[in-house]
């Protein structure tokens, strides 16, 4: 697999990483995750994921999104192990704080806290660019964009950990 991609850890985009997908773990039954899958430990559902996705396109692509009925049938979802530069642990461990919204550290520190005791967070829920043209976006289709899961990423990273992510993808 070994695909590349950097992901933006800041509003201002001041600290970046570059994560790679290492390995496929699992595929996902598409159903199970619609139905199980808890945004922000709340909401979950099709609803939520397409109001995420749909976020994507509003604040950072600024295009519009086609939605198309069909789009749950046409993708796959899977649990990716990804590998994270030792060097990039130790540029977010000395610039999150300084860079980051106090309540927002705070939850971060939290959920980093959980993570160093083994507790299971869920894993970050990413969007392939191929599933973001599939729906009328015109970016390349290896862009990777995040949906849910920034302070839990975070958190990993904050710990020397590589997180397992969840990635949609257009079927083959």
């Amino acid at each position: 697999m070994n695909r590349k991609f950097q992901q933006s850890l800041t509003r201002d985009g001041s600290i970046i990483i570059e994560i790679t997908l290492a390995t496929n773990i699992e595929n996902i039954d598409i159903n199970t995750f619609i139905k199980n899958y808890k945004i922000s430990n709340f909401w979950k559902g099709k609803f939520f994921i397409k109001r995420l996705i749909n976020k994507i396109f509003r604040h950072q692509l600024d295009q519009t999104i086609v939605w198309d009925k069909h789009f749950w049938n046409k993708i796959k979802i899977s649990r990716i192990k990804t590998h994270i530069n030792k060097d990039d642990y130790k540029n977010v461990k000395l610039n999150i704080k300084r860079k980051t919204a106090f309540n927002r550290y705070v939850d971060i520190n939290n959920y980093q806290d959980l993570i160093s005791k083994k507790y299971y967070m869920g894993d970050p829920l990413y969007i392939s660019g191929d599933c973001m043209n599939y729906l009328g976006a015109k970016i390349a289709s290896d862009n990777i964009y995040i949906l849910d899961g920034s302070r839990r990423l975070i958190a990993h990273i904050m710990n020397n950990v590589s997180p397992q992510i969840l990635l949609i993808e257009l079927n083959d």
